[in-house]
């Protein structure tokens, strides 16, 4: 597979630091409530308040979704109540209705910080805090901050932070804070789009396909793309299967696969909005994710056990050219980063499932095609021995 990608990314970590104000046991007991309610993960002392507020990356939706991942660890290692900027899910400056994020306010119930229970005192001279600093050197729920201590942490785009530290340093990122991220979801209140809901309730396999084509180009090669779905037809063979293909700037990918939906009898998925098709990736039976973290985001919110995440790894892992390559000796901090167990089948740039993967993939394809569901234990399985390392005690 040749992969052609190009990046060019600047570096922004900060962290702004201001006091709260004590507040009466009722605030306290508030405080409690809300994160019952999704505020925050991790054990938070109300004796000792702490509160991380997350600021708006200046990125798309997959990335605010893996700056929020980042965010949950970093909340959990300090014992914090976890907010958001009451801007967080907001365009920002391209105001187009692809870029408008405000609906996942509706369905990721982690509060804004003008829901907080405390309020913080008259802004003070603020101290700076870099990201290294919270996540590596200072003590895990421990007396790392001050009680009472309001940190707003600005991760710039996830890329950044994600990719030059946080991801990259932080192996098995995803596979530790991707369950706790679905404990804030409301599936119930998720966009439906009536194409794809179509297609499940007329009892058909929906298979969907990501392609990043837009800032950056994650070419697939025809011979790849055939691969893979000859083996999730065989798979689920005797089944009404639908295989769409979602894809950023579609008239130049057709460009550049002219036959493809004479060849393979793929259909393009047209949705709008990018809340839409976030959700779309999410409720696919079968999900094949090409290197993009939107995708990757998307697959990590399925609920487990009902979508067969198909992941090749990660745009930067290059590495991983082949199975008989992509070992746990040059699987990057990328791929660690971003690797979560739950519902995936690694594979290689050549699409070919990593070795070990072989008999999972099988067996999770043949269960979601008789049933619409896979079972956990098989879901969960990975063959990831590095994994174990970073495994908390």
């Amino acid at each position: 597979v040749r992969v052609r990608v190009r990046v060019r990314v600047r570096v922004r970590v900060r962290v702004r630091v201001t006091t709260m104000r004590r507040q009466s046991s009722t605030l306290l007991a508030a405080a409690v409530l809300c994160l019952a309610v999704g505020a925050s993960q991790g054990d938070v002392d109300p004796a000792c308040p702490l509160q991380f507020v997350l600021e708006r990356p200046g990125a798309g939706f997959g990335h605010r979704i893996s700056s929020l991942i980042v965010a949950l660890e970093l909340a959990e290692k300090q014992g914090a109540a976890l907010y958001l900027v009451d801007d967080y899910w907001d365009p920002g400056d391209n105001q187009n209705r692809v870029d408008d994020y405000r609906e996942a306010w509706d369905f990721i119930r982690v509060l804004p910080v003008s829901q907080a229970p405390y309020v913080p005192d008259a802004l003070q001279r603020p101290r700076n805090v870099s990201m290294k600093h919270v996540l590596k050197e200072l003590p895990p729920k421990g007396p790392g901050m001050p009680c009472g201590t309001r940190a707003y942490v600005s991760i710039g785009k996830p890329l950044d932070c994600g990719f030059k530290y946080c991801v990259f340093h932080y192996p098995g990122l995803f596979d530790r804070m991707v369950p706790k991220l679905r404990q804030l979801i409301d599936y119930d209140r998720l966009p439906v789009s009536q194409k794809v809901q179509r297609f499940i309730d007329e009892g058909k396999i929906v298979v969907i396909w990501h392609v990043r084509y837009g800032d950056i180009r994650i070419r697939i090669e025809d011979d790849v793309f055939d691969a893979m779905k000859a083996r999730v037809d065989a798979e689920l063979a005797g089944h009404e299967v639908e295989h769409l293909i979602l894809v950023q700037r579609r008239k130049l990918f057709i460009r550049h696969h002219p036959d493809i939906r004479e060849r393979t009898g793929i259909h393009f998925l047209r949705v709008h909005d990018a809340i839409g098709a976030f959700a779309e990736l999410m409720r696919a039976h079968v999900l094949a994710s090409t290197g993009s973290s939107y995708a990757f985001a998307a697959a990590a919110l399925a609920p487990p056990g009902r979508q067969v995440h198909l992941m090749m790894p990660p745009k930067e892992a290059r590495a991983c050219k082949d199975p008989e390559v992509c070992t746990d000796d040059n699987k990057n901090g990328y791929y660690r980063g971003y690797f979560f167990s739950q519902n995936t089948v690694p594979l290689a740039w050549d699409g070919q499932a990593l070795k070990g993967y072989e008999g999972k993939e099988a067996a999770m394809l043949q269960s979601m095609g008789a049933s619409r569901s896979v079972p956990l234990d098989v879901a969960d399985a990975h063959h990831e021995a590095w994994l174990q390392e970073f495994e908390p005690a």
